[in-house]
């Protein structure tokens, strides 16, 4: 399977770099994003993983995924990546990566979903 970001959530994980970096230096920054990384190819992995939840109060076909799940430490991330699944196209689209306090219900909605696959311009 393999996956693509939408615009919001690499503005997301751009705001949350530049934040990490401004607050905890250098070497966390790096740190957190290869926890991103990981996050990230965990759930093209295995998008269903015990470890994902179903959204459907956001919207039909949304799941989440907590990072601290692919930190090498207790408490080690504290976001949350919002995904779909396009099946037909064997492809993750993370929706968004927003911090566990944020109310998902004010940023991930239907809209978001990707309702008809891009198409590729070159067969």
């Amino acid at each position: 399977m393999r996956h693509r970001l939408t615009l919001r959530a690499e503005r997301d994980i751009e705001d949350i770099l530049r934040e990490t970096l401004r607050t905890f230096g250098n070497r966390q920054v790096q740190a957190y994003a290869e926890i991103i990384d990981r996050a990230v190819a965990m759930i093209v992995d295995d998008p269903e993983r015990p470890s994902t939840r179903s959204r459907t109060e956001l919207a039909p076909g949304i799941r989440s995924f907590h990072m601290a799940h692919a930190s090498p430490r207790r408490r080690g991330a504290s976001h949350i990546l919002y995904f779909s699944v396009i099946a037909e196209r064997r492809e993750v689209v993370v929706l968004r990566v927003l911090h566990e306090k944020m109310e998902p219900r004010l940023r991930v909605g239907a809209d978001m979903v990707p309702a008809d696959p891009p198409q590729d311009p070159c067969p």
